[in-house]
C-alpha cells in the first residue's frame, strides 16, 4: 500500500509541474492563428502598396495562405502598376532586393513578372555585381525570386558589362559566406538568426541535390539550434524579436523539419512557443511588451503560412508552381450567404475597432531585413500606414470568403480565442504555470499528510 501511494504522489507531482501549451499545433489550430492574422492585416492595411512594409510581403503571405481577397490583391496590383509605369520599370538603382521582392509577390498572385505591363522586372537581377552590393541579403532574395517561379536566368541590358547572374553563382556566393560558427550574418563574424534562417530558406530547393549545400545548411541548422533561447524564440544581436523567430519557423518549414526536432526544443519550448509570445489580437509585437508592429505581423503571417503548407503537404512557401491568378469572383446573392457575410463583417469590424482603439504610438524600429530600405523610407511608409489605419472603418469581405471568415468568428467564441482577444490574461503559459504550481502545493501537502497518517503514525505506535 505504501508503494502504491508513493507512486501516485510522484505521478501527480510530475503532472503538476508540466506546463500545457500549443507546443506543436495541428493544422486546425495553426489555421486559427492564420485566419485571425490574415483578417487583422487586411483590416489595418486598407491599401497595400509597393514597399517592404504594407506591400509585397503582405500580399505574398495572403496569396500563399489562400486568404487573399480578390479586390485586395487587385488593389495592390493597381498601385504597383502605377509605380512601375511611372519609373519606367526601374524600381531602384542601388537596392535590387526591390525587384526580387516584387517578383516574389507577383508570382504568388499568378502574375508574370517578366512582362508586367510591358516591363521585365526580372531583367535587372541579371546584374550580379549590383545584386551583391547589398551583401547576402541581395543574393538570397535574388535566388528565391528566380526559383519561386522556376524562371530562366535573366539576360542583362546590352550596356551592362559586369558578371551575369546565374543560380550556380548565387548558390556559390551564399555557401562561401558561411562563417566559422556555421551560420551567416549581414555583417560581422558571428552568425545571426535572421540571416542564417533566410539563407536556409533560399538553399532549401538544393538541399538534397548538392552535397556542399547540404553540408552548409546542416551547419546553419546547428548554429540556429545554439542561438535558440529557453523560451523557444530567437534574437539577432542583443534583442529577441518576433521577426527573428518567424524567419526560423519559415526556414524549418521550408525544409520540412518537425517542431519536435530535439535541436529546436529548449526546456519543452518550441519555435512556435517562441512566436506565440508576440501574438496579440490578430497581430504580432516586434518585441515582448510592445505594441502590434506591421513588419513583425507580416513576417509572422508568412511564417504561419509556411508551417501550414508544411502540415498540409503542399508546395513550400516559395515553391509557387501552384499559384493561382487573382480574379474577381462571381458573387452569389443567396440569402444564407448574405446573412453569413453580414455576421462576419460585423464581427471583424468590431474586432478591428477594438484593436485600433487599443493601439498606441510606438517608437520607430528599423527594418530587420537590412539593405531593403533606409530608415527615412521606412518612417514614411509607417506614417502612410497609420494614416490608412485611421481611415479604415471596417472590413469588406467577398461572399466567397465567408466560410473562412466565419471560422474565425466561431473561434473567437472559444476560450482559446478569448485569450487571443485579451479577455483573459495574455500570457496563458504563465497562468497555467501558476495554476499547476498551486496544484503542486496542494498535492504535495496532501501527499505529506497521507504519508504521516498511514505510515509515520503507524511507525510511531510500533515504537
Amino acid at each position: 500500500m505504501k508503494k502504491i501511494w508513493s507512486i501516485v504522489f510522484f505521478l501527480c507531482l510530475i503532472v503538476s509541474v508540466s506546463v500545457s501549451g500549443e507546443t506543436v499545433p495541428d493544422k486546425k489550430k495553426n489555421n486559427q492563428y492564420l485566419s485571425a492574422t490574415s483578417a487583422y492585416v487586411m483590416s489595418h492595411v486598407s491599401n497595400p502598396v509597393y514597399g517592404s512594409v504594407g506591400g509585397e510581403w503582405l500580399v505574398m503571405g495572403l496569396a500563399r495562405s489562400g486568404k487573399l481577397r480578390a479586390e485586395y490583391g487587385l488593389r495592390y496590383q493597381k498601385q504597383l502598376k502605377q509605380t512601375v509605369i511611372q519609373c519606367k520599370g526601374r524600381l531602384s538603382e542601388r537596392k535590387y532586393t526591390e525587384y526580387a521582392r516584387v517578383v516574389i509577390a507577383l508570382t504568388a498572385m499568378g502574375e508574370n513578372p517578366e512582362n508586367f505591363h510591358g516591363y521585365n522586372l526580372l531583367k535587372p537581377l541579371a546584374e550580379l555585381e549590383q545584386v551583391k552590393r547589398q551583401g547576402p541579403n541581395g543574393v538570397i532574395y535574388t535566388l528565391i525570386a528566380l526559383d519561386c517561379g522556376n524562371y530562366t536566368n535573366p539576360v542583362p541590358e546590352d550596356s551592362y558589362q559586369g558578371e551575369v547572374t546565374t543560380r550556380e553563382k548565387l548558390v556559390e556566393v551564399i555557401v562561401k559566406g558561411e562563417l566559422e560558427d556555421g551560420g551567416w550574418a549581414f555583417s560581422g563574424k558571428k552568425a545571426d538568426a535572421d540571416m542564417t534562417a533566410m539563407v536556409i530558406q533560399a538553399l532549401a530547393p538544393y538541399y538534397n541535390k548538392n552535397q556542399k549545400v547540404k553540408k552548409a545548411v546542416d551547419h546553419g541548422l546547428s548554429a540556429l539550434s545554439k542561438l535558440q533561447l529557453e523560451d523557444g524564440s530567437f534574437a539577432t544581436g542583443p534583442y529577441k524579436t518576433c521577426e527573428s523567430t518567424a524567419q526560423v519557423l519559415t526556414a524549418l518549414s521550408e525544409l520540412r523539419i518537425s517542431l519536435r526536432d530535439p535541436r529546436f526544443v529548449k526546456k519543452g519550448k518550441t519555435v512556435f512557443d517562441g512566436l506565440l509570445q508576440y501574438y496579440k489580437n490578430g497581430g504580432f509585437l516586434h518585441q515582448s511588451g510592445g505594441e502590434i508592429n506591421e513588419m513583425a505581423t507580416e513576417q509572422a503571417l508568412y511564417a504561419l503560412v509556411a508551417y501550414q503548407r508544411c502540415l498540409e503537404g503542399k508546395n513550400r512557401l516559395y515553391q509557387m508552381s501552384d499559384a493561382a491568378k487573382v480574379v474577381m469572383p462571381k458573387v452569389s446573392s443567396s440569402k444564407e450567404e448574405t446573412k453569413q457575410y453580414k455576421e462576419v463583417s460585423t464581427l471583424l469590424q468590431e474586432t478591428s475597432t477594438k484593436a485600433f482603439m487599443e493601439k498606441k504610438e510606438e517608437p520607430f524600429v528599423e527594418a530587420k531585413d537590412s539593405g531593403e530600405q533606409t530608415t527615412e523610407e521606412t518612417k514614411e511608409i509607417t506614417k502612410k500606414q497609420k494614416t490608412n489605419e485611421q481611415k479604415t472603418t471596417g472590413v469588406t469581405a467577398s461572399v466567397n470568403e465567408v466560410v473562412t471568415m466565419e471560422e474565425t468568428a466561431i473561434e473567437e467564441k472559444t476560450e482559446e480565442q478569448k485569450r487571443f482577444n485579451g479577455e483573459k490574461k495574455e500570457n496563458s503559459s504563465e497562468n497555467t504555470l501558476w495554476f499547476w504550481g498551486i496544484g503542486s502545493f496542494v498535492i504535495l501537502g496532501g501527499g505529506i499528510g497521507t504519508y504521516w497518517k498511514f505510515f509515520k503514525k503507524d511507525n510511531v505506535s510500533k515504537e
